[in-house]
């Protein structure tokens, strides 16, 4: 059942950049929210890095190059409401996010709202250079966009403790 509802998510994460709404930085976090809030930040990472993975292997393979603007058009839209997944607070055993995330009055750091903002924006000029099938565009840009996601990823970001069965 718990594979179910974790499917479904990851579907729902897939499908939900066919709209997108202004970035919010919700300043509460609902102890009811918990670890699915982690879990769902989680997806969200996953599914960022699986469509950055796909574009590499199509442009590796040379297969399927007609979805590569999907996939980049995909990583725009999931990147837009990245702050919507850091409210105050959301932090636990299973979160690998840093405290310093927020400041003292449970606000995102504005060094992390740029970060955040700078992925967006690297999302946008592939999803832009793939739509005009600039093919060397598309490598570089694709190794910007992941630098994007490291200097995150290394100010903001913890190391993993614990596994969980889908470190298996």
């Amino acid at each position: 059942m718990k594979t179910i509802i974790r499917y479904t998510l990851l579907i729902l994460v897939l499908c939900s950049g066919l709209t997108v709404s202004e970035p919010v930085n919700h300043q509460e976090f609902s102890a009811d929210l918990g670890d699915n809030l982690m879990l769902y930040r989680r997806y969200i990472m996953d599914t960022k890095g699986a469509h950055l993975k796909s574009i590499r292997f199509i442009m590796k393979h040379n297969v399927f190059i007609e979805h590569i603007p999907m996939h980049a058009e995909m990583l725009m839209q999931v990147t837009h409401d990245m702050r919507d997944i850091f409210p105050t607070g959301s932090i636990s055993k299973k979160s690998r996010a840093k405290s310093n995330i927020w400041d003292k009055k449970g606000s995102i750091q504005k060094d992390f709202i740029n970060k955040l903002d700078n992925l967006h924006f690297q999302a946008r000029k592939l999803r832009d250079l793939s739509l005009a099938n600039d093919f060397d565009g598309i490598k570089k840009q694709a190794d910007v966009l992941s630098k994007s996601c490291k200097a995150c990823h290394y100010l903001y970001r913890g190391i993993r403790i614990d596994h969980d069965e889908r470190d298996y």
